[in-house]
């Protein structure tokens, strides 16, 4: 079966990985690393990451004591320098932890941001934050999107810099930034899920223009300047070059090859693998 349109089309692999997908849990997020190893935050019944390679061969699984309760763990990044993003939001009780996390890729915790159990005060860091995601430059950028609508932006060494960001369906105001990305020009993509679009800022949150779609679930960037934000794809300066709900879901990501992988919340093990097939653009 292929899926998409234009220079975008993909072949479902629907066997990848498929011989793990009993232990695999809700899967909330996925990420892939400049090696093309994947990492699937599974949420539920038992907080953890699952690391597979391009084959679909389970490499590690890890878990850890900062992930305090089922449910929790929601977005997942991989930076330049081969460190994980987590953050922690959600809940299966009444406790939520309002926390972002670093890793090293095998699960040693190098940093937290935010504190643990207590949202931080209207407008400030956090209270339930959907995704980080490290720039180029090296700041680290977080849709604190559950129970606010605003992004901060932090310097390398976690010191707030600025935060933007209302309720509202205006220029600058969210309902529900769900994910987020910095291209290679600074540029911030949110998907703000709930206003059926992507936003892109400036790196100080200046707004610079929308695209209104289907689908505004999650944004990824592929390192050949084109942008997977929820159902479009686009380039750079915003150009839409593809848009079908094939491509949605809780999230996506590319890895090098051009591959997709994608998750939905829907149930346990709501995983595809889809396969470049077209001429890279």
């Amino acid at each position: 079966m292929t899926i998409g349109e234009g220079a975008f089309r993909y072949r479902i692999d629907e066997a990848w990985a498929h011989q793990d997908a009993a232990a695999r849990g809700v899967l909330s997020s996925v990420a892939c690393d400049r090696r093309g190893r994947v990492y699937l935050c599974s949420r539920e019944p038992h907080p953890k990451i699952l690391v597979y390679d391009a084959d679909g061969e389970r490499l590690d699984a890890w878990t850890h004591a900062a992930f305090r309760h089922p449910g929790g763990i929601h977005g997942i990044s991989v930076t330049a320098d081969d460190a994980l993003y987590v953050t922690d939001a959600l809940y299966v009780t009444d406790v939520l932890d309002h926390v972002v996390h670093r890793f090293t890729l095998d699960g040693t915790l190098l940093a937290t941001l935010g504190t643990t159990g207590r949202p931080g005060a209207p407008g400030q860091p956090f209270n339930s934050p959907t995704q980080a995601f490290q720039a180029p430059s090296g700041d680290l950028y977080v849709a604190d999107g559950y129970g606010q609508a605003r992004i901060h932006r932090f310097s390398a060494g976690g010191t707030l810099i600025a935060s933007w960001g209302e309720p509202g369906g205006g220029p600058g105001q969210f309902d529900t930034p769900h994910s987020i990305g910095v291209d290679r020009r600074g540029q911030v993509w949110v998907a703000d899920r709930e206003n059926y679009r992507v936003q892109v800022f400036d790196a100080c949150g200046g707004f610079i223009r929308e695209r209104r779609l289907e689908r505004a679930n999650n944004i990824a960037l592929d390192g050949r300047d084109h942008v997977f934000g929820g159902s479009g794809i686009m380039e750079l300066d915003g150009t839409l070059l593809a848009e079908s709900i094939d491509y949605w879901g809780h999230c996506v990501c590319v890895a090098p090859t051009g591959d997709l992988y994608w998750t939905h919340v829907g149930g346990p093990n709501q995983l595809a693998r889809y396969v470049r097939m077209a001429e890279r653009p």
